[in-house]
Parts: C-alpha cells; structure tokens; sequence
C-alpha cells in the first residue's frame, strides 16, 4: 500500500529548477573556493593556473546566485535572459 503522507510531503517539497547560464571571470577570483565548496557540480579548480573555470555553463538559478552571494571577487554572473 503506497504511503500517502510520504508522497504529499514530498510533493510539497520539490524544488522547481529553472536553469540560466552562468558566466565566470577568473581573473577577478581571490582564491576562497566558496563557489566550488558550495556548488561543486557548477565550479571547479585548475591547479595550474590557480583559477576556477565551470564544469557547466548552465545551472539551476538559484544555486548560482548562492555562488554569487559568497564571491568576494564578483567573478560570477548569470547571462541575461533573451
């Protein structure tokens, strides 16, 4: 028998994703690695160049604007819409 009060709770739960592209200059980053601790599917690290680059150039919005929350440097930015 299908357990209703777990399907409603996780229905109620859901998260709506809306993907937008994200842009990243680098060159303005300081170091943290906020970005990639918070969003490691989003950003990563090149050791050689001791800069983030994006493992996606499109994520869910809201993930991208935590990012860009956390980011001393201002390097991240979402693409307009159009």
């Amino acid at each position: 028998m299908l357990n209703n009060s777990y399907y409603y709770q996780n229905m109620n739960n859901t998260k709506t994703t809306q993907l937008r592209e994200v842009s990243l200059e680098p060159m303005a980053c300081n170091g943290c690695r906020g970005c990639i601790e918070l969003n490691p599917d989003i950003f990563g690290w090149d050791d050689l160049s001791d800069r983030p680059f994006l493992i996606t150039d499109k994520a869910d919005e809201e993930d991208i604007r935590d990012a860009m929350t956390c980011c001393p440097g201002d390097c991240i930015s979402l693409q307009s819409e159009g």
